[in-house]
C-alpha cells in the first residue's frame, strides 16, 4: 500500500516512495517509465520499480555528476576520448592560459594607463564573445557534430577564469562544484598577488631609472664650487621622486585590482550565485541546483555558502555601486577644475573612465550591473529560450 512515484523522463527519484524531482539537465534523467528506447523500465529483486536511472555518462543523485571517463561541457557530460587527444587539448589550454596572463602582466609592467586600458578592453570584449558563443553552444549541444568550434570556445573560456576547461574527470580527477568554486576563488587571489607584484616591480624599476638619471646628470655637471648645493638639490629631488613613486604605486595598484575584478567579475558572479542557489526537492531536503547531490548549508556546502554570500555582497553588488560613486566623484572633481586629481585618477581609475564623457563617468557601473543581471537570469531562471537573448543584450550593453 501507500503512494508510489514513477518519474517520467527528465525527472529522478531515489525510490518509489519519494516524489520525483526535475533534473538540472532533463536529458540526463531517462526516468523509469520506459519513454526513451535505450532505457526500459527496470525492476529490483524485491519487485519495486527502479527509479534512480541516469543516462549514459551521468551518475550520482539526480544524475548531477559525470560518470567515469566523462567530463562536463556546457552542462552536458561527454566522453573523454583518447588519452592523446586529452593531453593535446590540455596542453593547448595551458599554453593559452599562460600567454593570456603573460600578456596582461606585461601590459601592467610596461604600458601607460591609457594603453593598458586598451589591452584590457580587448580582453573584456573577447570574454563577452566567448560567453555568447558558450550560451549558443549550450542551446545547440545536442545537434553539433563537429568538435572544432566547441574546442575553440572551451580553450578561450580560460579568459573567463573557467578552470573546468581542463576536463576534470579526464585530464585530472573529477571535481565537485564546491571544489571548482574554491578553485576559481584561488585562481583570482593568485592572479591578484601576481598583479600587485608586477606593479611593485614596475615602481621599483621606475624609481631606479630615475635615480640613475639623476646620478648621470650630477656627474656630468660636477664642479668643485657647487657640489654642496647640487647635493642638496639632488636630495630634494630624490625625496620628491620617492613621493611620486609612492603615489604611482598606490594608483597603479588600485588600477590593477580594478582590472582584475573587471576580468574576473563574470565568473565570480556566476559561481558565487550558483553557490547560494538552492531548491527544495522531492524528499523535502534543500539541494544545490548546480549539483543536486549536495545538501545546502550542510557539510561541505556550509563554508562555500558563507564565501559565496561574502563575494556576492562585497564584489558582485558592491563593485558596480563603488564604480558609480567613483565616477560621480571624478565628474565633480573635473568640474572643480582639479586637474591634478584627474591626472592621478586616470592612472588609478582609467578603466572606469575610458571612452566616457565626464557626465557619464558612472556608465561603466551600468555595464557591470547588466552583467550581474544576465548572470542572475542564467542562474535563477535558466529559461533556455531567453538565455541567448539575455546574453546578446548583455554583450551589446557591455560594448
Amino acid at each position: 500500500g501507500g503512494a508510489r512515484f514513477w518519474p517520467m523522463a527528465g525527472y529522478w527519484s531515489p525510490s518509489e516512495s519519494v516524489p520525483p524531482t526535475k533534473c538540472r539537465l532533463p536529458s540526463a534523467c531517462p526516468g523509469s517509465m520506459g519513454e526513451l528506447g535505450p532505457y526500459p523500465p527496470r525492476m529490483s529483486e524485491d519487485g519495486l520499480r527502479i527509479t534512480a536511472q541516469c543516462a549514459e555518462g551521468y551518475a550520482d543523485e539526480f544524475c548531477s555528476t559525470c560518470a567515469a571517463e566523462f567530463y562536463q561541457e556546457y552542462g552536458v557530460c561527454r566522453p573523454c576520448g583518447s588519452d592523446a587527444s586529452v593531453k593535446a587539448e590540455v596542453a593547448m589550454i595551458l599554453i593559452v592560459a599562460g600567454a593570456y596572463f603573460f600578456v596582461v602582466l606585461l601590459a601592467l609592467f610596461f604600458l601607460s594607463a591609457k594603453s593598458l586600458v586598451k589591452v584590457v578592453s580587448v580582453v573584456v570584449t573577447t570574454q563577452q564573445l566567448v560567453a555568447v558563443f558558450k550560451v549558443g553552444l549550450q542551446q545547440l549541444s545536442g545537434t553539433i557534430k563537429s568538435e572544432l568550434f566547441p574546442t575553440i570556445v572551451r580553450v578561450l573560456s580560460i579568459l573567463n577564469f573557467e578552470i573546468e576547461v581542463v576536463k576534470p574527470g579526464c585530464s585530472v580527477g573529477a571535481l565537485s562544484f564546491i571544489s571548482l568554486y574554491y578553485g576559481t576563488i584561488s585562481v583570482v587571489i593568485l592572479a591578484g598577488i601576481a598583479f600587485l607584484l608586477v606593479v611593485w616591480l614596475r615602481t621599483v624599476s621606475c624609481l631606479a631609472s630615475s635615480k640613475m638619471s639623476r646620478l648621470d646628470h650630477m656627474l656630468s655637471h660636477r664642479s668643485g664650487g657647487d657640489t654642496t648645493s647640487r647635493s642638496g638639490g639632488t636630495t630634494g629631488r630624490s625625496g620628491t621622486s620617492v613621493a611620486r613613486a609612492s603615489i604611482m604605486l598606490r594608483s597603479r595598484s588600485k588600477h590593477a585590482i580594478i582590472i582584475l575584478l573587471a576580468l574576473a567579475y563574470l565568473q565570480l558572479s556566476l559561481r558565487s550565485l550558483q553557490a547560494i542557489n538552492c531548491v527544495r526537492v522531492g524528499d523535502g531536503s534543500t539541494r544545490l541546483v548546480a549539483e543536486l547531490r549536495v545538501k545546502c548549508y550542510q557539510g561541505e556546502h556550509l563554508p562555500a555558502a558563507v564565501v559565496g554570500w561574502i563575494v556576492v555582497v562585497s564584489v558582485c553588488a558592491a563593485f558596480p555601486i563603488w564604480m558609480a560613486a567613483k565616477g560621480v566623484q571624478m565628474y565633480w572633481a573635473l568640474r572643480a577644475r582639479r586637474t591634478e586629481v584627474i591626472r592621478v585618477a586616470m592612472e588609478a581609475y582609467g578603466f572606469l573612465l575610458r571612452g566616457l564623457k565626464p557626465p557619464f563617468f558612472w556608465f561603466r557601473a551600468l555595464q557591470f550591473l547588466s552583467t550581474l543581471a544576465f548572470v542572475a537570469e542564467t542562474v535563477f531562471i535558466g529559461d533556455e529560450s531567453s538565455r541567448i537573448f539575455a546574453t546578446i543584450i548583455n554583450f551589446v550593453v557591455t560594448m
